[in-house]
This record gives structure tokens, sequence and C-alpha cells, in this order.
């Protein structure tokens, strides 16, 4: 993501930089425009968002699950995975 990120920013720092930059990023803005309207771009969008969406909602039904087989650390059963106070013999750091 970083490297995408510095690579669009490198990208547009070229083409505004150069003479004829203005004119090239009014290109490159009006074809984006007409992507974003095309209906097979937004039917793709729509596709990718639901599928996200879909994964986001198996991740946190494992994540219950998950939860739920190990239990409470209030109940007492020392199943705690992410206990607070160190280990006998631990440094507590």
């Amino acid at each position: 993501m970083r490297k995408m990120s510095l690579l669009v920013g490198a990208g547009i720092g070229y083409v505004l930089g150069t003479r004829a930059g203005r004119e090239k990023y009014d290109r490159m803005a009006a074809q984006v425009q007409r992507l974003r309207r095309d209906p097979r771009v937004k039917d793709k969008a729509q596709q990718a968002r639901r599928a996200a969406d879909d994964l986001g909602h198996k991740a946190g039904e494992k994540v219950t699950e998950a939860v739920e087989r190990t239990g409470s650390s209030s109940d007492g059963s020392g199943d705690d995975p992410f206990p607070t106070s160190a280990p006998p013999g631990g440094t507590g750091a």
C-alpha cells in the first residue's frame, strides 16, 4: 500500500511538473471520470464491495467462535489467552 501511494504521488508530481502537465492532468482526470461512470466498472466495484463485506463477516464469525471456545477470563477457569500478570518466575515485562 505504501509503495502504491509513493508511485501515485511520484506520477502526479511528474505530470504536474512537466510543461504540459495541466493538460495531461485534465485528460487523466476526464478518463478517470469516464471509467467511474462506466457500468462495467461500477458492477465490478460493487462485486468487490460485496466480497469484502462477506469476508469481513466470515472473519468476525471466526473470531466470535474462537472467543466462545476459549471462554471468558471472568469465569475463573484460568483459560485466559491474554493473562494480565506475568508467569511465575517471569520478568513481568
